[in-house]
């Protein structure tokens, strides 16, 4: 406006309402999800206002007053989930009551995080960088190395990831990586020209961690059985012979490992009919308890870290894991060190 103007007149027009619903993987209603609705323009989009925490305990939302006539795009993100765009709303020729439903949007559970470490061209520790995530469907975090260079980012889904970092002193530096989510030990080299390269996602170590749901693989585990007892663990797959045997061998050690105060369980993780491997196993006098991955098998042999198989799990009597992925070579030389400590 110029000084010219005397009157400025403002004509308000009926404004739009956008209602939706925010959901998780389960189906089940997000509260106090973000809710930000984006005014779609040519090769931009600009954000109508701050972002709304507004969907109810049941996931609902209902965003007023938006300018009729335009095309909108709907972000949503909440606290412990992923990000999503909703479908794009036109706002043109609506019912009489001008609603207009952004339909239901479903986030990813963010309950996955990546550790790593900035390094520069010498392959040392970058301190006070700044870490930046993003990717689709992803949270976006900014972060600050340590001191020793590393970093972590908690709360990311599943799914690729794009890591960025920079200094930003008398020399610039910066590079990049895509992994996924769940990495661990993201190695980020910054350079002034730049750097990007690719970390496939690498399965977790169990080493050091509690083995006490291992039940949810469908092995039935009566009540003080494992009292005082070592936990082997084995994920076998009844179609490759070296699991058979592996199997055999076991089950001919069974006093052996009963009088080392071992619990041997099963997992078995091919597809197969239920009584084709009960036969299997009566028939050769496998004496164990065995359960079946039912569903989503690779992510989880994924989350259990197992590489191969067969593949072997020792805790302690705590349940502790002490080795894994080991041959029954390794297993005896496990168990004979688990005496001399004691």
């Amino acid at each position: 406006m110029n000084e010219d103007i005397g009157t400025l007149e403002i004509k308000l027009k009926p404004g739009v309402v956008l209602f939706g619903k925010v959901i998780d993987p389960e189906g089940k209603g997000i509260t106090n999800a973000w809710i930000t609705p984006f005014l779609r323009l040519p090769m931009v989009g600009i954000s109508i206002g701050r972002p709304q925490r507004s969907t109810d305990i049941e996931g609902n939302f209902e965003i007023k007053a938006i300018p009729a006539g335009y095309k909108y795009i709907v972000s949503v993100s909440a606290e412990g989930y992923g990000s999503k765009s909703g479908m794009e709303i036109q706002t043109d020729d609506l019912a009489a009551d001008r609603h207009s439903d952004v339909g239901i949007i479903k986030l990813p559970v963010a309950n996955l995080s990546i550790t790593g470490i900035v390094v520069d061209a010498n392959d040392k520790p970058v301190a006070d960088a700044v870490v930046i995530s993003e990717g689709e469907g992803q949270p976006n975090y900014s972060k600050r190395t340590y001191t020793d260079g590393k970093f972590f980012l908690e709360k990311v889904c599943n799914g690729r990831i794009r890591i960025s970092a920079a200094t930003y002193g008398t020399t610039p530096l910066h590079g990049s990586v895509d992994t996924y989510g769940g990495a661990t030990d993201v190695k980020i080299v910054v350079t002034e020209q730049g750097t990007h390269s690719f970390v496939p996602k690498q399965p977790p170590s169990l080493v050091g961690s509690n083995l006490s749901v291992f039940q949810s693989l469908g092995i039935v585990v009566k009540s003080n059985e494992l009292k005082n007892k070592k936990i082997l663990l084995c994920f076998w797959n009844i179609q490759q012979r070296p699991s058979r045997n592996l199997i055999t061998k076991l089950a001919k050690r069974e006093k052996e490992l009963a009088e080392k105060n071992i619990a041997v369980y099963l997992v078995h993780t091919s597809k197969i009919e239920p009584i084709k491997l009960k036969e299997w196993l009566y028939n050769l006098n496998i004496p164990f308890p065995c359960g079946s991955i039912k569903n989503d098998r690779e992510n989880v042999l994924f989350s259990w870290g197992v590489l191969a198989q067969p593949w072997l799990i020792l805790t302690d009597e705590n349940r502790i894991v002490r080795t894994e992925g080991l041959n029954l070579e390794q297993l005896d030389q496990n168990l004979k060190h688990f005496n001399e400590r004691k």
